[in-house]
């Protein structure tokens, strides 16, 4: 069979069952990456809970530590916001978290330093309060 090229030679079916071993590994590789990686896999499916979780936790604290600024993020109805993608939520996010931060640094002092300033002018010059009241 080998000298005549048939197609049944033992060769061709090795040749042809490596061949198809190869394939099988590559479309089990495609359909796991697919299941995977799809934007109805399990990682997204994920990903959309977990970040939609953070969304309502946000949403529940409501606009008070907000900027006037950033306020409007709020306002954006939870069925719009479950709709977004994990990008656009993680946007979201991170803009809420961002006027949450600004607000809170808006309310400390600008010095970070100035309490210990107010504690070593007081314990330096101690007279300084009282002194003054006696003369």
């Amino acid at each position: 069979l080998l000298s005549v090229g048939s197609k049944r030679s033992p060769r061709r079916w090795a040749t042809a069952i490596i061949h198809q071993f190869f394939l099988l590994s590559w479309d089990m590789w495609s359909y796991r990456n697919g299941q995977l990686h799809c934007m109805s896999g399990i990682l997204a499916v994920a990903s959309h809970k977990t970040l939609d979780a953070i969304i309502a936790d946000q949403l529940a604290l409501g606009h008070t530590g907000m900027t006037a600024a950033t306020r409007h993020f709020l306002f954006i109805p939870r069925a719009t916001l479950s709709g977004y993608s994990t990008a656009l939520k993680k946007q979201w996010l991170a803009s809420v978290q961002l006027g949450r931060r600004n607000f809170a640094a808006i309310l400390q002092p600008a010095n970070p330093f100035h309490r210990e300033a107010v504690l070593m002018r007081d314990w330096l010059l101690p007279c300084s309060n009282f002194c003054s009241n006696s003369l």
